[in-house]
């Protein structure tokens, strides 16, 4: 993104070692020390490994919450933390796994939608990957509409082969 277009990531299972969690490659390109000083960047948890953004646009103020490969409970209590601290922001969820191909919820998806989605009135979109297809769920919650997408991804990070910022600015126009 252009030096002015707040954006945040978050690691997939290809970006980490997906059998041990092991981060140390990602946070070296993309933890906390990359966003800590952009007026964006709300606060890092495990140096990035999840993190959040606060944004306000036409009006309307947003919290990006973003979780990277391998949720674990102690996780889902945190992002649960961050919600209750920004209960009047609309907030828009972000993971690597959520849908499966079948536009159903995976397993996790469906402890994220139970733990996360349900209780906090504020979220509005969950964002998500990891398949190499597209989805769309939209289901009723606290009598708000929850649209989950799954979207396609923007570089797979391997090799440490990286865009710069003017080139993935190109992908957003």
């Amino acid at each position: 993104m252009s030096r002015h277009n707040p954006y945040g990531v978050l690691a997939g299972n290809h970006d980490v070692d997906h059998k041990s969690s092991d981060y140390a490659q990602f946070t070296k390109w993309f933890g906390e020390d990359r966003f800590k000083d952009k007026p964006y960047y709300g606060e890092s948890y495990k140096n990035n490994r999840g993190h959040y953004d606060l944004i306000s646009a036409n009006g309307n103020d947003y919290i990006m919450l973003y979780m990277g490969w391998g949720v674990l409970d102690e996780d889902i209590q945190w992002m649960s933390d961050v919600l209750k601290e920004y209960p009047n922001r609309k907030a828009i969820l972000n993971f690597h796994e959520y849908l499966l191909v079948s536009g159903n919820r995976s397993p996790l998806g469906n402890r994220i939608y139970n733990q996360l989605v349900i209780p906090n009135k504020n979220v509005i979109a969950v964002l998500s990957g990891h398949y190499h297809d597209s989805e769309t769920l939209t289901a009723c919650a606290n009598n708000k509409r929850r649209l989950s997408y799954v979207g396609g991804i923007l570089k797979n990070w391997e090799n440490e082969t990286l865009l710069t910022e003017e080139e993935i600015d190109s992908y957003t126009q």
